[in-house]
């Protein structure tokens, strides 16, 4: 963003330009926009591409806009010169003025993205608004996983709330997650002394009313459920099962990530 240079007291030659460009009005982005502009997309992360800078070939990089270091950041077409973006300040000359006591001073500063350091937060190539934005809204398919994400037994059935954390397979920013939960009383004795009851909630809530259920009865010994649960901003929920006194029975239940969104 353009920024209006005023820590000399030597005598400024105010001229309209000069408000002109204090109020944003010769930047291709105004004070007022790029303050609101800046916040919303904070929202999506610190360090990412928001349009243009494409890399058509070579060296070469387009002119758009990055988000770097959660600042907005204007970048004009140049070669890069290494791999990654950094925040670059200069001075306009026509911000370069003389002042009443005889001393000139740069007064129009700007800030321009360009690729030019050896490390960094954001590669020239690096993640794009609309990549941030596909992975952050909507459904997401889990795809084709070959295993259960998570098993529990009879030890875990102690209807007792619990933790579990889904951090390393749901992406940032969703809010619910959508599970396949299958539970099976392996009832080696024939005896099975009662009903299961299978229960998800979002991490932190203690009340047992907002909450999803996948009930395993005593006759058919297995049951298997769809799901959705919300989470915390850690990504976690909490689950239970009902505490039935064994007889020789084991009790098994398994959970498997279909999406999120």
């Amino acid at each position: 963003m353009n920024k209006f240079i005023t820590t000399d007291n030597g005598g400024l030659p105010l001229v309209l330009d000069d408000i002109r460009w204090f109020m944003g009005q010769n930047s291709t982005l105004p004070a007022g926009v790029y303050q609101a502009f800046n916040g919303l997309l904070l929202t999506f992360g610190t360090d990412f591409i928001i349009s243009g800078c494409e890399n058509p070939s070579g060296n070469t990089i387009n002119a758009g806009w990055i988000m770097l270091g959660s600042e907005i950041l204007r970048v004009d077409a140049h070669s890069k010169s290494d791999t990654y973006y950094a925040k670059v300040t200069t001075n306009d000359a026509t911000g370069n003025k003389t002042f009443q006591s005889g001393s000139l001073v740069d007064t129009y500063q700007k800030n321009r993205g360009v690729v030019n350091a050896a490390s960094g937060n954001l590669a020239f190539n690096g993640l794009r608004l609309e990549d941030v934005v596909r992975s952050t809204s909507g459904v997401q398919d889990r795809g084709d996983p070959a295993a259960y994400d998570f098993s529990y037994t009879e030890t875990q059935a102690t209807g007792s709330w619990f933790d579990i954390d889904l951090s390393s397979i749901i992406s940032e920013n969703f809010k619910m997650v959508n599970l396949n939960v299958y539970a099976q009383e392996n009832n080696s004795n024939n005896i099975f002394n009662g009903d299961r009851m299978l229960e998800f909630r979002k991490n932190g809530n203690t009340n047992d009313k907002n909450v999803a259920q996948v009930y395993c009865d005593r006759v058919t010994r297995q049951q298997s459920g769809d799901i959705w649960v919300f989470v915390d901003s850690d990504r976690k929920i909490e689950a239970r099962a009902t505490n039935v006194p064994a007889s020789g029975n084991e009790f098994n239940w398994y959970i498997t990530v279909k999406g999120w969104m």
